[in-house]
């Protein structure tokens, strides 16, 4: 037989603490274990749960989280994991859901179901609803009651309830925020230089926001402003992307490293990033490879850096989408635009067309030294020719064009 001496040892060789292995034992053998039992149970669900690829370390935070799991058998643990996939969790939440909150091991398969119902009753769907509780186990211990008042408070904050749901399916961690803590963190934003609009803005954006002290969205500024912005333009880039409210000054500054190593001047990065923040958040292999799209034109690799310095824009912009403007404004002699005025690759190639085509039966073909009128607004060139843009795409259908000229795609 087992004893506790035995079972310590197990639980310390495993990767506890002395005093984590006494705090597990005690509150075991307190609920009626056997000490033989549990580390039996112990040996087999530690295994169970690495074969599911868990880490040691996560394991042990699991288990500390709910020393219950150790009271279970495998079996119990193996019907669990039966149960989730029945409910609709895919494998890989499975996994991030018995990790974040083990927990869910402990909980019937009709308590959860009812937990997935409450939600669908208080505006979500069922595939948003497993993806809440994924994000944030907890809200399979709140009552619909609890949950419904937590809807109503960040309602009060002056979201609508349509913009209420959004950001509660997308941070479903905003169920455990105390609603005197997010009306703080909204007056820290307007403390911090932002209007009362902009704070509203911003955490509509980025609700996770309201989990932050005022230290921290203060040292989030000043980070920034130790990179080269101004305490204008910091907020400014915040306030377009407050997901960087959620990055370090480590990784802030490490991209801006890559795009140095990319052959960016250092000058330029600081106005890059300001005009579209979203730089912040791609990997330097995309980045790589929207300069080796755009070199495919037989554009030199010192263009392409500039094209992007001048509209950084570009980094976002689909293959196909970037792929079909360039080549037209190629097949119609615009060449130098692309290079020199990238911000015209805005427009829709579409219209691009539509345009080129009427100007052209006009005698007015845009040419590289006069093609403003192929990209003026849309309210000039109505009052100029009488013609609306849809009126244009109609006579002139870019898809016809593209199918005749390349034929039809595969």
């Amino acid at each position: 037989m087992a004893n506790e001496s035995d079972l310590a040892k197990y639980l310390i060789s495993y990767g506890y603490t002395a005093e984590q292995s006494n705090y597990l034992i005690k509150t075991l053998v307190e609920q009626g274990s056997k000490e033989e039992t549990i580390l039996k149970h112990a040996k087999e669900n530690n295994l169970f749960l690495e074969g599911l690829q868990i880490p040691k370390s996560s394991i042990i935070k699991m288990i500390l989280f709910s020393p219950h799991i150790y009271g279970l058998a495998v079996t119990n643990l193996e019907q669990k994991i039966k149960d989730l996939k029945t409910l609709g969790f895919k494998d890989q939440d499975i996994i991030r859901l018995v990790v974040s909150f083990s927990e869910v091991f402990c909980l019937a398969k009709k308590n959860i179901e009812d937990k997935i119902l409450n939600l669908k009753d208080l505006g979500y769907t069922k595939s948003e609803a497993l993806k809440m509780i994924v994000g944030n186990g907890n809200i399979l211990s709140y009552s619909k009651e609890t949950i419904a008042n937590r809807q109503k408070e960040i309602m009060s904050l002056g979201y609508t309830r349509k913009e209420m749901l959004k950001m509660t399916r997308n941070i479903s961690k905003l169920f455990a925020y105390a609603l005197p803590n997010m009306k703080q963190a909204l007056l820290d934003l307007e403390t911090l230089g932002y209007t009362k609009d902009q704070a509203h803005k911003i955490v509509k954006l980025n609700p996770s926001v309201l989990g932050h002290s005022k230290e921290t969205l203060s040292s989030k500024i000043s980070d920034a402003m130790k990179l080269g912005y101004t305490e204008k333009q910091a907020l400014k880039l915040f306030y377009k992307s407050p997901a960087l409210f959620g990055y370090s000054s480590d990784t802030l500054k490490d991209k801006i490293d890559e795009l140095t190593n990319l052959g960016f001047n250092p000058k330029d990065i600081l106005r890059m990033t300001l005009m579209h923040p979203a730089i912040y958040t791609y990997k330097k292999t995309r980045m790589q490879k929207r300069i080796k799209d755009i070199m495919n034109f037989d554009i030199t690799k010192e263009q392409a850096l500039n094209m992007l310095t001048i509209f950084p824009g570009l980094f976002g912009f689909s293959l196909q989408n970037i792929e079909d403007k360039i080549k037209y404004l190629i097949s119609i002699n615009l060449k130098e635009v692309i290079i020199n005025d990238p911000k015209q690759l805005m427009q829709s190639v579409s219209v691009t067309y539509a345009r080129y085509e009427f100007l052209k039966s006009k005698d007015l073909t845009p040419t590289p030294d006069d093609y403003y009128l192929l990209f003026s607004d849309e309210p000039y060139f109505k009052k100029r020719f009488h013609i609306t843009k849809g009126e244009l795409i109609v006579l002139y259908d870019y898809n016809k064009y593209k199918e005749q000229t390349y034929g039809k795609a595969s």
